[in-house]
């Protein structure tokens, strides 16, 4: 029996991919809120077939961190001390997670931090993406600052911004934006 508790806000559609790999045991928490709050067709139509039980959880907004502090309640009240076996993971990209899972595990929870259902780290998919900005855009040196771009922003106009920022030179902003282009498809924006 595993508990996923989603950051909807963070991840979106992506933190839910693979639910259909979850079993009848499992219980899925979605914390979303009027920042984050909709599906595909395609999405609820895995949803309604999930075996796992999940439950829908608005969160108030209007500070900043609201849904982190209210998933982080939530985890902490699903966690009776009998149930120290059972497995936790909070499914976001979002770094700050790490200082909770970090105690949960010293008072001997088995707490994750992952990207997906599947488990996959976020670590390992940062990797992944620095290795495939410095393949397109052929300078290891700036693979570094592009990639921390690709993660800071949400929407393709964003992204192209910082970029403008830091270049300066609008050929080589162009070059570089161009060259990732095929690696923020799933950004917002044209």
């Amino acid at each position: 029996m595993a508990f996923y508790f989603i950051d909807y806000e963070n991840l979106n559609k992506k933190g839910l991919e693979s639910i259909e790999t979850l079993t009848i045991k499992d219980r899925v928490f979605i914390f979303y809120s009027t920042n984050a709050n909709t599906l595909t067709f395609e999405l609820h139509e895995k949803l309604m077939a999930a075996k796992c039980k999940v439950e829908y959880i608005k969160v108030e907004v209007g500070s900043k961190n609201a849904l982190d502090f209210q998933l982080t309640c939530l985890l902490g009240y699903r966690m009776p001390s009998p149930a120290r076996k059972k497995k936790y993971c909070i499914v976001s990209n979002d770094n700050g997670y790490a200082v909770l899972k970090n105690f949960w595990e010293t008072q001997g929870f088995n707490v994750s931090v992952v990207s997906d259902l599947l488990g996959n780290v976020q670590k390992d998919k940062e990797e992944e993406l620095r290795s495939k900005v410095a393949a397109v855009i052929g300078e290891p040196a700036d693979a570094d600052k592009v990639v921390k771009f690709i993660l800071q922003y949400k929407t393709k106009q964003g992204l192209n911004n910082a970029l403008m920022k830091e270049y300066k030179d609008s050929k080589k902003c162009g070059e570089i934006y161009n060259a990732i282009k095929p690696l923020i498809a799933d950004k917002k924006g044209n």
